[in-house]
């Protein structure tokens, strides 16, 4: 059904486009410049406002494209109900790294894959548990300077130098770099597409 549809990647990140390439899916990257919701303004749980916002940045591409299958995703931390994504600089990031070491938090990212045509959407979301090991201030004073917090949700990536502090995961751990692949193919399929027949 969606053979000949082009996939469109919402997004920017190199972590999302790196993943998208190893899989060998051929795709066009075109970020969304949708203003994303303002967890403090809604009511939803972490969970429903990931996959809203996936939801807002599929459609805000969609509706400038055409004959393509759209792909959204937003990740966040979530301690306590409390979420965690980018930190605006660095006294922000030394907070939420604060509050997450010697924790055990969730990290969730929402997706939404939207057809441009005909506007039907499937969504979903993937949640993975990760355990932060204790942190002295030296140790995040280290980190901090380094810059790798800078553009990840929780300020931290599993793929970087964060990676010192994760003691372990449970559940998928791309999902944590921000891409969960397995979510990704089950809503493909989902809306009818098998990702091997657009493999390069």
């Amino acid at each position: 059904m969606h053979k000949h549809k082009k996939i469109i990647l919402a997004s920017e990140s190199p972590r999302r486009i790196e993943i998208l390439k190893e899989l060998r899916i051929p795709f066009e990257a075109r970020p969304s410049r949708c203003r994303e919701l303002n967890y403090d303004d809604v009511e939803m749980s972490p969970t429903e406002f990931a996959i809203a916002n996936a939801e807002r940045k599929a459609m805000d591409v969609a509706q400038n494209e055409k004959n393509a299958l759209v792909i959204g995703m937003d990740t966040l931390g979530e301690y306590k109900r409390r979420i965690f994504e980018k930190p605006r600089d660095r006294k922000h990031a030394e907070t939420m790294v604060k509050t997450l070491k010697n924790t055990t938090h969730n990290v969730i990212t929402g997706i939404c894959i939207v057809d441009a045509d005909s506007e039907d959407s499937v969504s979903a979301a993937e949640i993975t548990e990760v355990t932060f090991t204790n942190m002295s201030q030296n140790e995040i004073n280290a980190y901090l300077d380094t810059g790798d917090w800078d553009g990840l949700a929780c300020g931290y990536g599993i793929q970087g130098l964060g990676s010192l502090f994760i003691e372990k995961i449970n559940g998928d751990y791309f999902n944590v770099v921000g891409f969960p692949v397995f979510r990704f193919h089950h809503l493909m399929k989902q809306i009818g597409v098998n990702l091997l027949e657009f493999r390069k």
